[in-house]
């Protein structure tokens, strides 16, 4: 799903291939503000709409669990002053994942890299993205 991600986003939006370009990604996250989108026990729904939210990268992890776990890891590890940002609140507010976009999920609080950047970019005031990366999915299920 994270093709459909950036197929949306703004041309200055950029993706790393971990573990190939981590260097890149640490130089880039170095210079600038960024918010990791995580769920987990450290992660706030309400750094989204803070004031940190304006002019910072939002960094999405895409991949299988196990993978984005990892990756969640070492950010944890080399970036420890990165916050966690979560969409859990909006999710429930919404009535659940199902609500967003159907599809069979192991947890009612879960969502997809899709799903989960679609509604961290509504909580940041960007809804036509939100919309777009929604679009493609439903597209994206119809064809399957």
């Amino acid at each position: 799903t994270a093709k459909i991600v950036r197929a949306v986003l703004p041309t200055s939006s950029r993706c790393f291939v971990h573990p190939l370009q981590v260097d890149q990604m640490d130089a880039l996250l170095k210079a600038q503000p960024a918010m990791l989108l995580y769920p987990g026990d450290t992660s706030q729904s309400s750094v989204l709409t803070s004031s940190l939210a304006s002019r910072t990268t939002l960094l999405v992890l895409d991949g299988t669990w196990s993978n984005v776990k990892a990756m969640a890891r070492r950010m944890a590890r080399t970036h420890p002053a990165i916050p966690r940002a979560s969409v859990t609140d909006q999710l429930v507010a919404r009535g659940g994942r199902a609500a967003l976009h159907p599809r069979k999920e192991l947890r009612a609080d879960g969502a997809s890299t899709a799903e989960a950047t679609s509604l961290a970019l509504r909580a940041l005031g960007e809804p036509r993205a939100a919309e777009s990366i929604l679009a493609g999915l439903s597209v994206l299920n119809s064809s399957s």
